[in-house]
């Protein structure tokens, strides 16, 4: 099986836990939810929090920082973009809920605003909607080849529409494509 979190670590800022070895870190995420959230919206107190995790020291676990803020992950989760499930208190994410916020970042990165990016949720759900149309009947069979064909199938079309939406962009970006 395939994991994107080898070491089972489901991580909150309402909770210290691997933070713990970090003076400045634990000082801001033991704080009352309320200050806690104005300290993490604060440039100045996320650098310096971005400062003593990248100098890992002799911190029991270690693990790089991927540039994404509060807000964009909250931001992603109310657009439909990300989505975790609840576990306990927590929130987990899956691996593609972290790639799909490693390019969102990459997106803000550029000037785009992370609402920008709802226009390929939508597209993506109209064009899961047609080929969910497409594939249905050959799943109403039932056996166990069906299913795989299925799941070829999805390969398939998947890899073309992308195909086809790359072409279609360039095309359309014109000089710029």
């Amino acid at each position: 099986m395939f994991t994107t979190n080898r070491l089972e670590l489901h991580l909150r800022l309402d909770d210290t836990f691997v933070f713990d070895e970090m003076p400045e870190w634990r000082r801001v995420l033991t704080l009352p939810s309320v200050e806690r959230l104005e300290k993490l919206r604060d440039p100045a107190v996320r650098e310096g929090l971005r400062a003593e995790f990248d100098s890992p020291g002799s911190r029991a676990v270690s693990f790089g920082w991927d540039g994404l803020e509060v807000e964009t992950v909250d931001e992603l989760e109310r657009l439909g973009l990300l989505e975790g499930r609840e576990a306990g208190t927590s929130m987990v994410y899956d691996g593609d809920a972290l790639l799909v916020a490693r390019v969102a970042t990459r997106f803000a990165e550029h000037g785009f605003d992370v609402r920008h990016l709802r226009m390929y949720l939508v597209a993506a759900q109209r064009e899961a909607g047609i080929i969910e149309q497409v594939l249905r009947p050959i799943l109403r069979e039932g056996d166990g080849r069906s299913r795989a064909e299925v799941r070829r199938l999805v390969d398939e079309l998947s890899d073309a529409g992308a195909a086809l939406h790359d072409l279609l962009l360039r095309r359309s970006l014109g000089p710029f494509g």
